[in-house]
């Protein structure tokens, strides 16, 4: 990753460029309007973190805060700066501020056919603990994997 990537908190004001990288990253139902992540983003206990590199957004990670657990509700890269280490630095990032925060657990749910997907979680070192039969709309399971720290 170049080392002028920059990651910050963002806020509701990301909305579109959120919608727009998600867009990249998911196909049909699974893509997030603009408005849907302004409503993630207006809700307290939610975590946003956008990566960009010369002022450019690269990428973003979202997740809600309960009590001492998090969840990530999505995490997704710009095409053209995929495979440069973004993803696991929005990882990290996310990881920092929740320890700080003391949450003990990171959870997520990763479509089972997402092999770079679930790749990357293992890297991170996240584990799958367990399985969401047919959670996507188009039947699809869901792996249930987990950070502890």
């Amino acid at each position: 990753m170049s080392a002028s990537q920059d990651i910050t908190e963002a806020g509701p004001e990301f909305c579109e460029v959120y919608a727009a990288i998600h867009a990249e990253s998911f196909e049909g139902s699974e893509r997030w309007s603009a408005s849907a992540f302004r409503s993630f983003l207006e809700m307290p206990r939610t975590l946003s973190l956008i990566a960009s590199q010369d002022n450019e957004p690269t990428g973003f990670i979202l997740a809600r805060l309960a009590g001492d657990e998090a969840e990530i509700l999505t995490l997704a890269v710009s095409r053209t700066f995929r495979r440069r280490g973004v993803a696991m630095a929005l990882l990290r990032a996310l990881r920092n501020r929740l320890e700080n925060l003391n949450t003990t657990q990171l959870f997520l749910e990763v479509s089972a056919r997402n092999e770079p997907a679930k790749a990357l979680y293992l890297a991170a070192d996240f584990e799958k603990i367990g399985t969401r039969p047919r959670y996507y709309a188009d039947g699809s399971d869901a792996d249930i994997m987990i950070w502890m720290t």
